[in-house]
């Protein structure tokens, strides 16, 4: 089987770590030698990620998002 290939730039990749996820699944962290992005393979945990994404007590939500929108929206000016 041959490496993933990055998905930002189609270099190569190389092993990094691996990390579980969710308690039960192992990620595989991967490097591109071009460019240095780190992703995991395709992910197949997601749906049970997301499945119980908000717990009901939970009742910060919307202020981090609030706070986080001006972080966010500040790297994303710098950026361009």
């Amino acid at each position: 089987m041959s490496d993933p290939r990055c998905r930002l730039c189609g270099g190569a990749t190389e092993p990094l770590f691996d990390r579980p996820v969710l308690g039960r699944h192992i990620a595989r962290y991967r490097q591109c030698t071009t460019c240095r992005l780190t992703q995991t393979q395709e992910p197949d945990w997601l749906a049970e990620a997301y499945a119980r994404a908000i717990h009901p007590t939970d009742t910060g939500l919307l202020a981090r998002n609030v706070r986080l929108c001006a972080i966010v929206a500040t790297f994303l000016h710098l950026s361009g």
